[in-house]
């Protein structure tokens, strides 16, 4: 399995590196073909990237759909290898909108125009294959991350399970946090300055929020994951979105004790090993499991790993779990 791990570096921003790919992608084995789909909101042409194997455009089966969100500071043509093999290998079909691209402009950013984006890849997707509905999957990382939280509290009804790593839940609080950096600057020019500047610009902020939603939980089974040395989205954006969604479903959230044990800088907080491991072979900080919640905070940075979001995925199926 492989790492995937996103540095920030002041002048050049996010650089993606990837790391010691064990499975070669055959390119007869997934085609990545890029299409355009309508707005069913402006109009607009749209771009996206479906993948699927070319024997699947013949086969009269329910498939299931993989809707992969990109990255706060990148667009559809974001690729992780890891990722790519690992649709392949379950046969699924995978579509990654652009939901009007890189997060620098108020179209993007978790906008009504980024949402309806994403369902309408999603129709897409079910009008090109024979999709299984009970086994249409949401999930991302870091902006996308955002977006899958947000779309799950928005747009519950879609989806038979999320997976979100290392998500911002709370764009204030992160403005807050890089608020003379290049994240900051880039909200500014999504909301058109900081949310202290006036009350519509911060209702801006709030609106595209997860956390703003999540006073009246989910529906949906959500794997929240983060690193805890991550210093672009703080683990705490994570806890605080577990936490509030299980006050909102009256479950047990992380405590204050166990948050200040998290972060405690020796290894005395480790959990024991779990079979099979949750993120790879790496060591846990916190591991918590609700009804529909998963909280993962793992030894590790702004990263997540395909492979972990895709194995806890694939055991959700709508119709069985919601019955």
């Amino acid at each position: 399995m492989q790492l995937f791990r996103i540095s920030f570096f002041t002048l050049i921003g996010i650089q993606i590196y990837f790391l010691s790919f064990s499975q070669e992608l055959n390119s007869d084995t997934l085609v990545r073909e890029r299409i355009e789909i309508k707005s069913s909101m402006d109009s607009t042409m749209q771009p996206s990237y479906v993948y699927y194997r070319k024997s699947q455009t013949d086969v009269n089966e329910k498939l299931p759909l993989a809707v992969f969100l990109h990255t706060w500071s990148t667009n559809f043509e974001q690729r992780f290898p890891e990722l790519e093999a690992g649709i392949a290998k379950r046969g699924w079909i995978m579509i990654e909108p652009d939901f009007r691209g890189r997060n620098d402009h108020p179209e993007a950013c978790g906008s009504e125009l980024a949402q309806q984006d994403i369902l309408d890849a999603v129709a897409w997707a079910r009008e090109r294959f024979i999709v299984d509905t009970d086994r249409i999957y949401l999930f991302g990382f870091s902006g996308g991350g955002m977006m899958t939280m947000l779309m799950c509290a928005r747009h519950p009804e879609y989806w038979a399970a999320a997976s979100s790593w290392c998500g911002i839940s709370d764009l204030i609080e992160w403005y807050s946090y890089h608020r003379n950096a290049y994240y900051g600057n880039l909200m500014n020019q999504c909301f058109g300055g900081s949310p202290n500047k006036n009350k519509k610009i911060k209702n801006a902020y709030r609106e595209r929020s997860p956390i703003t939603y999540f006073s009246k939980g989910i529906t949906v089974p959500l794997f929240i994951a983060a690193g805890k040395n991550d210093t672009i989205v703080p683990p705490m954006q994570s806890i605080n979105a577990f936490n509030l969604l299980c006050v909102a479903n009256k479950e047990l959230p992380v405590s204050q004790d166990e948050i200040d044990q998290l972060f405690k800088s020796d290894s005395s907080n480790v959990h024991p090993p779990l079979d099979p491991p949750l993120v790879n072979d790496r060591d846990i900080f916190l591991y918590r499991e609700r009804k529909l919640l998963r909280l993962v905070i793992f030894n590790g940075y702004h990263e997540w790993v395909p492979e972990s979001a895709l194995q806890w995925l694939s055991t959700y199926n709508k119709m069985v779990f919601r019955k």
